[in-house]
């Protein structure tokens, strides 16, 4: 049993461990939606970052969808009568 007077030394687990670029995406775990260029529709824009455009995102994906005043009331009346 070890003494409380003398307690072992704490090891540094992160010891030689070297940081990798965090400008570089595949290290970085955020992504900056705002900065991407909008693929433009009809009606509005569309931003999607997923494992295409952000190595790291391997399960998971988001989309920015905006929709312009007026356009969604035309994408139901395409969508039903297209």
């Amino acid at each position: 049993m070890e003494s409380l007077a003398n307690p072992p030394q704490r090891q540094d687990i992160n010891k030689g461990v070297v940081a990798p670029n965090t400008t570089d995406p595949k290290f970085f775990s955020t992504y900056p939606l705002s900065k991407v260029t909008p693929t433009v529709f009809p009606g509005g824009t569309i931003k999607i970052a997923d494992s295409r455009n952000f190595e790291v995102a391997k399960k998971i994906a988001v989309a920015e969808i905006s929709v312009e005043i007026g356009a969604m009331r035309y994408a139901i009346r395409l969508q039903c009568h297209g």
